[in-house]
């Protein structure tokens, strides 16, 4: 078990977008691929931290996984949301424990 800030940021890979939100930001004859990337850093107790992640096809994908291993609540839910729709970053506003077993179940790569 260790303490983790969790960073979430929306990718866009359409031609002429840049500045334009991630959902729904180019027509569908323009859209290559829009992913949301996870990243989390977790901090242990002999002062080490390590950084890893893992991209996902959709945001909806993303929120699947954050849910089904309990690392969020409803209001961080909610900004994060938030901050993605509009074509933002977002990073946990408050430290949150994570279990390896949690670590697992994201199927995060070192970064």
């Amino acid at each position: 078990m260790s303490i983790c800030s969790i960073y979430v940021t929306p990718v866009s890979d359409c031609l002429p977008a840049t500045l334009t939100p991630v959902l729904d930001c180019c027509p569908a004859t323009l859209r290559r691929e829009n992913i949301v990337r996870l990243a989390i850093v977790r901090a242990f107790k002999d002062g080490e931290s390590t950084a890893s992640g893992r991209p996902f096809k959709s945001f909806a994908d993303l929120i699947k996984e954050l849910v089904r291993t309990d690392l969020l609540d409803g209001g961080d839910l909610s900004d994060l949301q938030q901050n993605v729709s509009n074509g933002l970053s977002w990073q946990s506003p408050n430290a949150v424990v994570i279990t390896d077993e949690q670590v697992r179940q994201l199927k995060l790569q070192p970064v």
